[in-house]
């Protein structure tokens, strides 16, 4: 069975001791394979969170993810709230380009809107991205 761990903390352990993956891989007596899949998923058995445990000093309840489902319901917050903030000024920035109609050429106004179109949907295509790839979400949680 598989056990959560802190992605963050066992790589600043072992970035804090100047390992390498291979290096942590050989203190532990585990293939470097599985090092690269703990620091990538942040799931490892029983066996190898004791040897990462013994390797990097520290107790096996700090190596722990408390809860996961709250770790991603926070990761997902994150990710919303990137999208909430590129909405909104997503709008904010057409509207500047309105209220300055007056002083643009309609080749500027065409312009500066075309570019802050293709800033916003490349950042939220950026943020989805991210959310499906290294979180592991699905589209559709990301909206509802």
């Amino acid at each position: 069975m598989d056990m959560n761990v802190n992605i963050a903390l066992i790589k600043k352990a072992r970035e804090s001791n100047n390992w390498t993956q291979q290096q942590l891989a050989d203190i532990c007596g585990v293939s470097l394979r599985t090092i690269q899949r703990i620091e990538k998923v942040g799931a490892c058995s029983r066996e190898s969170l004791s040897a990462l445990s013994s390797a990097l000093e520290l107790p096996r309840e700090k190596l722990l993810i408390a809860n996961p489902e709250a770790s991603d319901k926070n990761k997902m917050a994150v990710y919303k709230l990137a999208m909430c903030i590129l909405t909104i000024v997503h709008p904010c920035s057409l509207v500047s380009i309105y209220f300055s109609r007056s002083e643009l050429s309609p080749y500027q106004i065409s312009i500066f809107t075309l570019f802050i179109s293709v800033v916003y949907l490349g950042s939220i295509s950026l943020v989805l991205w991210n959310g499906i790839q290294r979180a592991g979400f699905k589209f559709s949680e990301l909206f509802w």
